[in-house]
């Protein structure tokens, strides 16, 4: 809630994703006494926003959201559903397993206990963005696009297409699988390849009288992919429908943007793989799933460069993903790329003075500075 201080950070972010926005919260709240940092978010999009299935918050998710502040506010607004379990299911079959949320009291994981929560990317987004507009120290512009990256021994700057710039002391990659500060300065010839799997998923409303074979949660296994069914709010008038499965590469972003467009052709994809499903609502799910969208998933290669003396790569920016386990499975927690980072802010450097050569040394450096005054 403080302003920035005259003696904290300037942090750059690229990327107005929950990513970007909880890196933000992040630095905040764990900023040392008396130097609270001003951070300056820039995000491409005219608005804040993202496209997105429903993912699932698992009990660190929702632990690491709590501490930043955001998860009050999801759950004052009543977004997502909460899980107790998810279920296994082979669509010709049955059931198969469960991974149960619930602890060994049936009250959640961890102390305090949390179980799950399936949510929207959208509503998980507008739940951080709010806690992100209560923090004084914040702030965030739109339509911005970044077309040069400068870094000196003191500083980074940016440049974007529009002619205006902007100077931080530290900068923020958290800008997505083909980000910009990767691709413009931290390791230009690391590029993102797509992996030969996609995800096409929709929300079927149904009715209060449609029968479901899960709980709330169901990953669905068939001869020809994967397939997620989950409610994901509280009401229960809605099925996200998500399916994992190899498609052949269009050639470019552009591309996937028009294939996706055409969601009675990606409806008949899911039902050419799906459709011999001997559990009754699989189809009629996938009839009643309403805009579909295709999401190519991208990977990067093991090993690349993530930070330079004053940049840092967080999330998909950085990050070389599985995917078959991206989207539909994985990557159901928003928070799981880049609060592994984090942490790094309380670790001591060997000199209060001259901070190593990371963004994350810089942070202990200012930390380290702060406690031995």
């Amino acid at each position: 809630m403080a302003p920035p201080s005259p003696d904290g950070l300037r942090v750059i972010i690229l990327g107005g994703g929950i990513a970007g926005l909880t890196t933000a919260l992040a630095l905040t709240k764990f900023a040392p006494e008396g130097k609270v940092p001003k951070i300056d978010i820039y995000e491409i999009r005219p608005e804040a926003a993202t496209i997105g299935g429903a993912v699932n918050l698992t009990p660190n998710a929702l632990r690491m959201l709590d501490h930043l502040g955001a998860l009050p506010i999801i759950r004052e607004r009543d977004y997502g559903r909460t899980i107790d379990y998810l279920e296994v299911f082979d669509v010709y079959s049955g059931k198969l397993a469960e991974s149960s949320f619930s602890g060994p009291e049936g009250k959640g994981i961890g102390n305090p206990p949390y179980k799950a929560l399936r949510i929207t990317r959208g509503d998980a987004l507008k739940g951080v963005l709010a806690a992100v507009e209560a923090q004084e120290n914040i702030t965030m512009t739109c339509g911005k696009r970044t077309v040069k990256i400068d870094e000196t021994a003191d500083n980074v700057t940016i440049h974007f297409e529009d002619g205006g710039s902007a100077t931080g002391e530290l900068l923020m990659g958290c800008d997505g699988i083909h980000s910009v500060t990767r691709l413009k300065h931290v390791e230009p010839d690391r590029k993102a390849s797509y992996s030969g799997v996609a995800n096409a998923f929709g929300f079927a409303p149904i009715d209060p009288d449609f029968k479901v074979h899960f709980e709330c949660t169901a990953i669905n296994f068939a001869r020809r992919g994967m397939l997620l069914t989950s409610y994901h709010s509280s009401k229960g008038d809605s099925v996200y429908v998500g399916g994992l499965m190899q498609v052949e590469d269009v050639g470019s972003r552009d591309g996937w943007k028009s294939v996706g467009a055409d969601a009675e052709k990606v409806r008949g994809q899911l039902l050419e793989r799906f459709g011999d499903a001997k559990i009754p609502c699989i189809v009629p799910l996938i009839e009643k799933a309403q805009d579909f969208f295709l999401w190519p998933v991208y990977t990067l290669t093991k090993h690349g460069k993530w930070s330079t003396d004053r940049v840092m790569l967080l999330g998909d920016a950085a990050v070389s993903l599985n995917p078959y386990k991206h989207r539909v499975n994985r990557s159901a927690n928003p928070c799981d790329n880049s609060t592994p980072c984090l942490p790094k802010v309380n670790q001591p450097v060997s000199s209060s003075k001259t901070p190593s050569s990371s963004p994350a040394a810089l942070l202990d450096g200012s930390r380290r500075a702060d406690q031995t005054q």
